[in-house]
């Protein structure tokens, strides 16, 4: 008897572990994420990952556009701690590309509030 109550147990286990979809967690889509982390990002951009900037950091000169490329299905938004002049968050999203101009020369840290951990900066120089 004890044998048929953990096999049944493992195979719910098993069958809630493999279920794929897409989840909503505060309101913003968290699953499914479809480009994976090795792939590259163009010159000039963050791409947003399910929970990471890839690279964390991106470095320009001053005048130049950088990109926030969101292409993982999974919302993210961008919050700058101390934003340049100019220069807004971006809201949430779950695909698509954003773009900002840096005119002034700094180090901008910027997060996703929907992910902790979730950090990178642009190199203005």
């Amino acid at each position: 008897m004890k044998k048929i109550g953990l096999v049944t147990m493992f195979a719910g286990f098993a069958a809630l572990v493999s279920c794929g979809g897409s989840s909503t967690i505060g309101g913003y889509n968290s699953g499914n994420p479809t480009d994976p982390v090795g792939s590259s990002c163009p010159t000039n951009t963050l791409c947003m990952r399910a929970s990471i900037f890839q690279p964390t950091s991106v470095t320009v000169a001053k005048g130049v556009t950088v990109s926030f490329q969101n292409n993982s299905n999974v919302d993210h938004n961008i919050v700058f701690d101390s934003p340049p002049a100019g220069v807004t968050d971006i809201g949430p999203i779950s695909s698509g590309t954003q773009t900002r101009v840096f005119n002034t020369a700094g180090t901008f840290a910027l997060h996703c509030t929907i992910h902790a951990g979730m950090n990178a900066n642009v190199v203005v120089q």
